[in-house]
């Protein structure tokens, strides 16, 4: 990954863009870590690359609290798909009606995804310079 390779850089400061670019990324790795691959095919680092997104994107809210939110939003996303995933692997239809719904997010149920909405939370920074 680009952003663990900057990690190393000591002068490195990352754009708040970073965290959208790790969150888009972890979108399709939530869906490719349900996908039953085999090693070395397409899915098969999916899972590892989600868990790398969302270690990056704890270490980048030091310097923007956005980060955060954006790190809380992927996270409900990825337990919401796996509980989705779940009912689906265990209905004897084997699929969804509600993958159909207008809105990309409908499709979990009992949870509510919006992009305009920015929940403020504090972050604890330790690592200040003095």
């Amino acid at each position: 990954m680009l952003v663990e390779t900057g990690m190393v850089s000591p002068n490195m400061e990352w754009p708040a863009f970073t965290g959208f670019c790790l969150v888009t990324a972890g979108t399709v790795h939530i869906h490719g870590a349900h996908y039953k691959d085999t090693e070395g095919e397409l899915y098969s680092l999916s899972a590892q690359y989600l868990s790398q997104e969302l270690q990056m994107l704890s270490e980048i809210r030091r310097n923007w609290a956005s980060a955060q939110h954006q790190r809380d939003t992927l996270y409900k996303l990825y337990i919401s798909h796996t509980e989705l995933v779940s009912s689906i692997a265990s209905s004897p239809l084997r699929y969804s009606p509600v993958l159909y719904l207008e809105d990309f997010y409908d499709r979990y149920p009992g949870q509510s995804f919006d992009g305009a909405n920015v929940s403020f939370t504090d972050v604890v920074n330790n690592d200040l310079d003095e």
